[in-house]
């Protein structure tokens, strides 16, 4: 029962889509703070959730690079609190090699821990359209570590009721 308008122009050489409702930004924004809030502390969880909101908007307004630097601080800060550290600030680790190490990101992407250095390049090398393309990658990327993060907290908790109901046999 839900609805989806798709809004175009017509011009005498081609058919150009120019918006829709509810736009991209709206069906999307809440998935990744719901599962923000459970990884994370409330407040670390609302400032990614901001930068991905922002992320999400970009993207939605066609514009690829703001797009892809706010989704990369998000992934960035997701990067941290996967390795359980409470401090966000810079460890003198690469980037590459935090990816590289990471336990819950899958192996294609710790195999081709490029694709983040290829990300900042785009930043300042890149078309707004080549951004657009890159910001689908790192979202994705950020997808599965969220995802995957989400599962090791989880995990985490029933581990630890599992080991207070034993402690009490």
């Amino acid at each position: 029962r839900h609805k989806k308008y798709d809004i175009y122009y017509l011009s005498s050489s081609k058919i150009i889509k120019i918006g829709q409702y509810p736009s991209e930004y709206d069906t999307r924004s809440n998935e990744y703070l719901d599962k923000l809030k459970v990884v994370c502390g409330r407040k670390d969880a609302k400032e990614i959730a901001k930068f991905v909101d922002k992320a999400l908007i970009m993207e939605s307004s066609g514009l690829g690079i703001p797009a892809l630097v706010y989704m990369r601080r998000s992934f960035e800060r997701l990067i941290a609190i996967s390795e359980d550290k409470n401090n966000l600030e810079n460890t003198g680790t690469t980037m590459a090699e935090r990816i590289k190490n990471n336990p819950l990101l899958p192996e294609l992407i710790k195999d081709n821990v490029r694709l983040y250095n290829i990300i900042s390049e785009g930043i300042h090398n890149e078309t707004e359209e080549e951004c657009m393309e890159l910001f689908k990658l790192i979202k994705s990327g950020f997808t599965i570590l969220l995802r995957k993060t989400y599962e090791h907290v989880q995990e985490q908790k029933e581990l630890d009721e599992l080991s207070k109901l034993i402690s009490r046999k």
